[in-house]
């Protein structure tokens, strides 16, 4: 079975030592904006993690550089850039 974007929020997050507070508000992120129409079919769900695991440090005052999640998730700043916009623009 393919692992999930949720399953990697939690392999990132403890790879990155992250507070579980910090990844279950991850989790949350990446729930609710699947809600509000997140298209995830086609999406590498590394990338998807790796940005609401960024979003999250960033919100909770666990800053992360973008560089750093990048390299725990296997994905290019890039993609966290691009990822974290799509995400953003469906949380509001």
């Amino acid at each position: 079975r393919p692992i999930t974007a949720e399953q990697l929020v939690y392999r990132f997050g403890n790879d990155l030592g992250l507070p579980m507070e910090t990844q279950k508000h991850a989790i949350n992120m990446l729930v609710e904006a699947s809600r509000n129409g997140l298209l995830r079919t086609g999406k590498d769900p590394k990338g998807l993690a790796a940005s609401v695991i960024y979003m999250a440090a960033k919100a909770g005052n666990c800053r992360k550089t973008q560089a750093e999640v990048s390299t725990v998730a296997k994905v290019t700043e890039v993609t966290l850039r691009s990822r974290s916009k799509q995400i953003r623009n469906k949380l509001q």
